[in-house]
């Protein structure tokens, strides 16, 4: 009666193991996505408010607002980089300049 008890004791902790193993296999595979995914989400909640006041000029047309709104934002964030790059210059107190 006690071998017959272990095998599927035995049995059912190695499938459980298994099952661990490949829990954490998958967690594995799909961390690396999860930064984006949230980032993603993060800026769909922002652009929304944008993209409904976008869709209202061009008379409710969802394709056209998104592409435009995906346009502006291709052609602002650039420039936003471009512009806001200042040429920072750290002064000694002798008065020369280490850029």
């Amino acid at each position: 009666m006690n071998q017959t008890v272990k095998v599927p004791l035995i049995d059912t902790i190695l499938r459980i193991v298994v099952l661990f193993l490949l829990i954490a296999w998958c967690i594995g595979i799909i961390l690396p996505f999860l930064e984006p995914v949230i980032w993603g989400g993060v800026i769909a909640i922002t652009l929304y408010p944008f993209f409904g006041t976008a869709k209202r000029w061009v008379g409710n047309r969802n394709t056209l607002a998104g592409v435009l709104l995906t346009l502006l934002i291709l052609v602002m964030v650039p420039a936003i980089f471009h512009f806001s790059r200042q040429k920072s210059c750290f002064r000694l107190s002798c008065g020369r300049c280490l850029c």
